[in-house]
């Protein structure tokens, strides 16, 4: 029985299994998420761009539409998060939930651009 606990313990603590880690490391963590999320969807931005640079007009639209999704971001984040002080209300834990709405709302979008404008979806 001392064997197999020893085992147990020794493959946990071994295998690169970990169960605790701090606050601070899971809004860090989240908020790198949403930082790589951030970058690819400039990335894909950047694509969309290049594919239809000989359409002006096409790409003065999408800068005009990309500027309100931001907006529309923002305030999607607000709406969820509508108290005046929200660390008061959600503690530490906040800027990791904050992070987490910013990545899912990034990767919506990215998902929306490629659609659309890459898989030639509509257009």
């Amino acid at each position: 029985m001392k064997n197999l606990i020893f085992s147990v313990l020794f493959v946990l603590l071994f295998s690169g299994v970990v169960f605790a880690q701090t606050q601070t490391d899971l809004n860090i963590e989240a908020g790198q998420r949403y930082e790589l999320a951030d970058r690819e969807l400039n990335l894909v931005y950047n694509q969309i761009r290049a594919r239809y640079a000989h359409s002006p007009l096409l790409l003065e639209k999408l800068r005009d539409a990309q500027r309100l999704w931001i907006q529309f971001r923002d305030a999607s984040v607000l709406a969820v998060f509508p108290e005046d002080n929200p660390r008061d209300h959600y503690g530490s834990m906040y800027p990791m939930l904050v992070s987490n709405l910013l990545e899912r709302l990034t990767r919506d979008r990215i998902q929306q651009l490629r659609e659309v404008y890459l898989e030639q979806f509509y257009y």
